[in-house]
């Protein structure tokens, strides 16, 4: 059959985009046994069109793309918000959200990331209103189930300001060329840590009901910043209105996560987080030595293409900010290849086993993992 079952390059992201591409609808989207997004293919359906192998990442092949830096002569800016409540309840500098609430008054769709207690997942809605831009503030640190509002958009006649990450970008953008409506869309990616399996969170929430009686989680805050930005915070709040709040370099999840001991096998070897990138505008934290007296959020911002660059002039007004140089990006984010954990199948299958996380901890030493020597933090 030609479709995405063929070897190809590399490895799944589960960014939807075959699904949403295919004329059959002879591949669907579930959470695999490993606890990431993936693909599978109801061949008695499939026609082997191939349009699915068009706009994969797995088929991406880098040898046959000029190498270069698609930051190179880019426009660099660091952002600080003028709104000090504003800068509370965003990661960063609150980019994102002002981008979102201006162009949603434009009338555009807005496409963007909430965390859904009553089905347990990150998922990618349409906007509604201000309430569910709202609801897109902060980063969601768990693989998002994108298809339907993917989907969606890409029949809708509005244009749509679309969030998500590199390989979700690349998918919609590939799908966007085939059908001619990528002049409808504004494209905004993030500088991307990897995605971790869903069986962290599930095996997370095991672990915080046993030791702090956390249950039926309402509310998730993956970067609370009352320690501040640089010690970052989850907050979740649950069903009884109990609170648990632990900063990155003491909680479990975070643990797991930061240390990229269970990410997506793709996330590794990612080819865009470098050499290129699909995306209007690209944003992030700016790490490093250059801000690191600013402990409210400083904003990275990457304007690649001139309709990211008129985008970021509709709401500049709202900012602080100062130009910067592409080699600033090298020193603020970490976008060379992640080295694969020498325990990774190990530790993938003691999470697939649904093994309590103080055991896989334990077991693997991810307790004792520099964050600082092995991940640049």
């Amino acid at each position: 059959m030609n479709n995405i079952d063929d070897k190809g390059y590399n490895d799944c992201t589960g960014c939807s985009a075959c699904a949403i591409v295919c004329p059959q609808k002879a591949i669907n989207i579930f959470y695999n046994n490993e606890g990431f997004i993936s693909p599978f293919i109801d061949n008695a359906k499939c026609t082997s069109c191939g349009l699915c192998k068009e706009v994969c990442y797995k088929f991406l092949n880098p040898t046959k793309i000029i190498q270069k830096s698609d930051y190179e002569n880019k426009r660099v800016i660091a952002v600080l918000n003028n709104y000090f409540e504003e800068m509370h309840t965003v990661s960063s500098a609150g980019i994102a959200t002002q981008l979102a609430k201006h162009f949603f008054k434009e009338m555009y769709d807005i496409c963007g990331v909430v965390y859904n207690p009553e089905k347990d997942i990150c998922e990618h809605i349409i906007a509604k209103d201000e309430t569910d831009i709202e609801d897109f503030k902060g980063s969601k640190y768990l693989q998002s189930y994108n298809y339907e509002a993917f989907k969606k958009l890409t029949q809708s006649p509005k244009d749509t300001l679309v969030f998500g990450t590199p390989c979700q970008i690349y998918g919609l953008k590939k799908i966007a060329q085939i059908k001619h409506i990528e002049n409808k869309l504004v494209f905004i990616d993030l500088f991307c840590l990897g995605v971790p399996s869903f069986k962290l969170w599930k095996q997370y929430k095991d672990f915080l009901f046993r030791n702090f009686r956390i249950e039926g989680i309402r509310k998730v805050n993956f970067r609370d910043k009352s320690q501040g930005w640089h010690k970052f915070s989850i907050k979740i709040t649950d069903k009884n209105g109990n609170t648990y709040q632990q900063n990155l370099f003491n909680d479990m999840f975070f643990s797991f996560y930061l240390k990229r001991v269970c990410s997506n096998k793709a996330c590794y070897n990612c080819l865009f987080r470098y050499d290129f990138v699909y995306s209007d505008i690209r944003l992030g934290d700016f790490w490093g030595e250059k801000y690191k007296i600013y402990d409210d959020g400083v904003g990275l911002v990457v304007l690649l293409t001139d309709k990211g660059g008129k985008a970021w002039d509709k709401i500049k007004s709202s900012f602080r900010f100062e130009e910067c140089e592409a080699k600033d990006i090298f020193n603020s984010q970490k976008i060379n290849k992640i080295k694969l954990p020498d325990k990774y199948h190990e530790i993938i299958g003691s999470l697939a086993n649904n093994e309590p996380l103080e055991e896989i901890n334990s077991k693997y030493g991810i307790n004792v993992i520099s964050y600082k020597k092995e991940n640049n933090l």
